[in-house]
């Protein structure tokens, strides 16, 4: 059975987002439930599921042209963030004590990533 069979009209499966379609479900699951007091039984339907988007990326190109135009401060920050992953943050909360030159690393403390709550 194709999920569209299950969804109210007006809902159309490749027009309308994912989130829609789950909140017309949820709605005539309630409608069945609740207030009609009735099985909605359906063999066969699948939730919708998003599609996972990639992120958008520079290509060595475009980031090759923006290390080049950025002077002093900001393109150390920006070859420390494209060159080791960092995140914005964790980059401008380094401090001098957080770089070991021996290792060429640095110490990231109290990272976004590590949240403790």
């Amino acid at each position: 059975m194709k999920n569209d069979s299950i969804l109210p009209i007006g809902i159309d499966t490749h027009k309308d987002s994912v989130n829609t379609q789950k909140a017309a479900v949820s709605a005539l699951v309630f409608l069945y439930d609740k207030v009609l007091q009735a099985s909605l039984s359906v063999v066969g339907y699948t939730h919708p599921t998003k599609q996972p988007s990639l992120p958008i990326l520079l290509s060595a190109a475009e980031a090759q042209l923006i290390r080049y135009l950025l002077t002093g401060h900001n393109k150390l920050v920006l070859a420390l963030i494209y060159g080791s992953g960092l995140r914005v943050s964790d980059c401008l909360n380094l401090e001098v004590q957080d770089i070991e030159r021996e290792g060429l690393s640095f110490r990231i403390i109290n990272s976004k990533g590590a949240k403790q709550e």
